[in-house]
C-alpha cells in the first residue's frame, strides 16, 4: 500500500531536512530498529512519538533526507504481521550506508 499525505508549504514536519518531503517506512519493531541504527552510527533523532496511529521515530539519511519510522498499534499492542513472528530490527527497513 502506498500513502501520498501533502503537508502544508509552511510545515516544520520535515526538518532538520530541507527537503520538502519525508519517506515513511512501517516497521515491526520501531525501539529496536532505532537502537539498532544508533549502533550502526546512523543518525538517529532523540524523539519518538506516540499516538492512536503507532509509534513514530526518525532517522536522517546520509544526503539529509528526514525518513518517519513507524511501528502501527491495534488496540493495547503492537501489530505484528503473526504471532510468531521474531522481530529483525532491519527487516522492511532502509539500510543507509555512512
Amino acid at each position: 500500500m502506498t500513502i501520498w499525505s501533502p503537508f502544508a508549504l509552511d510545515t516544520d514536519k520535515m526538518e532538520p531536512s530541507a527537503a520538502a518531503f519525508m519517506l515513511n517506512f512501517r516497521v515491526a519493531d520501531l525501539d529496536t530498529l532505532l537502537a539498532a541504527l544508533r549502533a550502526e552510527g546512523c543518525n538517529v533523532l532523540d524523539s519518538t512519538e506516540s499516538s492512536d496511529f503507532g509509534k513514530f521515530g526518525w532517522v536522517i539519511d546520509p544526503d539529509g533526507n528526514k525518513v518517519e519510522l513507524w511501528s502501527h498499534r491495534v488496540g493495547n499492542s503492537w501489530l505484528r504481521p503473526n504471532n510468531s513472528f521474531k522481530p529483525n530490527p532491519l527487516r522492511g527497513s532502509v539500510q543507509f550506508r555512512r
